[in-house]
This record gives C-alpha cells, sequence and structure tokens, in this order.
C-alpha cells in the first residue's frame, strides 16, 4: 500500500499542486484495496515500479486495475484470500 500512496504524491501532485489521496480497504474474501487521487491524470503502467507491483499482485494470485479517475488515478487490488 505504501507504493500506491508514494506514487500518488509523487506522480499526481507536481510542483507542490495540493490534492486529496483516499484509501480504501475490504478484509473480506475478496480482498479490495483501492487508492483513488484527485491529482492530474497520471496513469503510466509501463514505469518499472508499475510492473513490479503488478508482478507482485500476480504472485500473490490478485489483480490490478489502473484507472481515470474525474479527476486523477484510481488503483485497485483484488486478493482473493
Amino acid at each position: 500500500m505504501e507504493r500506491f500512496l508514494r506514487n500518488a504524491v509523487k506522480h499526481a501532485f507536481p510542483e507542490e499542486r495540493v490534492g486529496a489521496v483516499k484509501v480504501t480497504f475490504r478484509n473480506q474474501a475478496p480482498r479490495l484495496l483501492t487508492v483513488e487521487d484527485n491529482g492530474v491524470d497520471s496513469i503510466e503502467k509501463g514505469g518499472i515500479g508499475s510492473r513490479l507491483t503488478g508482478l507482485l499482485v500476480h504472485q500473490l494470485g490478485g489483480t490490478i486495475v489502473w484507472e481515470r479517475a474525474e479527476p486523477g488515478c484510481r488503483v485497485r487490488v483484488t486478493l482473493a484470500a
């Protein structure tokens, strides 16, 4: 989760732009972690951080989805167990 928060702050709020990051977690199967920001559109799935995060989620048997939000970006991680 720390990686998602750091990424939101780093990419969604450049040049000390003010904004908000919302984190929700459902601890019932399937588990769902959502990190959403209202910053600039910053979906860049090709970076090393995104690839490593995707691989980790896949190793845990989960799925990860990057979505555009109005405004900003939303990341949803779903884990079966």
